[in-house]
């Protein structure tokens, strides 16, 4: 057995280590709920440098609910497809790791640490505590508990916090100032941290399904919302042009179905790659041979049902966008 008290990913104290076939098993309890990680000892012991260098992130994804256990027996991985544990090497988690968001900069940490208080909060001015241990830091994706008082400090420095108890076994109590929460509204209206899915379609009333059975129904499910021109009330002074663009620079992520080939998809597409946020290409299977040549290359979700489509999203935006 490897000699792991606690998960190398989490911090977490393992429970029960069990073995099936040639590779480890260990139950790790995140938030009351049992979550099974596997890990081939032989990888581990290759890669055992790499694992610990982005265990934190590996961590905050599972603490985070953002990795998804389909069998409490038997631990599978999934993010927008199945692995097993023999799949969770050092190859696959870097393909993870460049799939997934998570903060990576520093201003991306300090504000997501608002945006995560700012989330916890049923009320303004309500206490929040937040444990002095290293598990408290990962949920964060940070690496340990230095590092989240480093960015606690930063962000009471800047009057975004305020700290205003620090009790046993260095568990602190912070509230978030008016600064803080007038920043935390900001930052949920702004890309990265929008929930606005900016959906680039045909809309012609053929096509009307796709949004209304598919994307619609997959941004709801995963926490989004679902934006598409023709279907919002935009401010008397502005054109739909500027409502557009707008728009798009408010969303987090862009669904762009090629169906019916328009040329205002594969613009608008074009414009939320060009800012650096992240299209889900989609097309059904009759159009998708008429494809453009310029997004041919990019992997399309390819759907014949509301229904396929519908999962296949769902799967993309919790492996890709949450």
């Amino acid at each position: 057995m490897l000699d792991f008290e606690d998960c190398i990913f989490t911090g977490l104290p393992i429970q029960n280590p069990s073995r099936h076939t040639n590779h480890h098993y260990y139950e790790i309890h995140v938030d009351g709920n049992i979550h099974g990680i596997g890990l081939c000892p032989s990888c581990y012991r290759k890669q055992k440098k790499y694992f610990h260098e982005f265990a934190h992130v590996i961590g905050g994804l599972i603490l985070n609910d953002k990795i998804k256990i389909l069998d409490d027996h038997f631990p599978i991985f999934h993010w927008g497809h199945d692995l097993t544990a023999k799949q969770f090497n050092v190859v696959n988690l870097k393909k993870l790791l460049a799939e997934i968001d998570y903060p990576k900069t520093p201003k991306e940490k300090s504000d997501y640490i608002i945006s995560q208080l700012y989330s916890m909060s049923s009320f303004d001015g309500e206490s929040i505590m937040i444990d002095g241990d290293d598990i408290s830091a990962r949920r964060f994706y940070l690496k340990n508990y230095q590092e989240l008082v480093f960015y606690l400090d930063y962000l009471e420095k800047a009057k975004l916090l305020k700290n205003i108890a620090v009790n046993g076994n260095d568990e602190q109590e912070y509230q978030i100032t008016l600064k803080g929460l007038e920043h935390a509204m900001k930052l949920q209206d702004e890309g990265s941290n929008s929930i606005i899915c900016f959906v680039a379609m045909s809309f012609h009333e053929e096509d009307e399904w796709i949004y209304e059975e598919a994307i619609k129904p997959a941004c709801d499910a995963t926490g989004f919302e679902a934006k598409r021109m023709d279907k919002i009330h935009m401010d008397n002074e502005q054109t739909i042009n500027d409502g557009m663009i707008a728009l798009m620079k408010k969303c987090k992520f862009c669904i762009a179905d090629f169906t019916g080939q328009r040329g205002n998809v594969y613009f608008e597409a074009g414009y939320v790659l060009g800012s650096r946020k992240k299209v889900i290409y989609t097309c059904h299977e009759k159009d998708f041979v008429n494809r453009h040549f310029d997004t041919a290359h990019f992997p399309h979700i390819k759907y014949d049902s509301a229904a396929s489509l519908k999962e296949q999203l769902i799967a993309k935006i919790e492996a890709w966008i949450t």
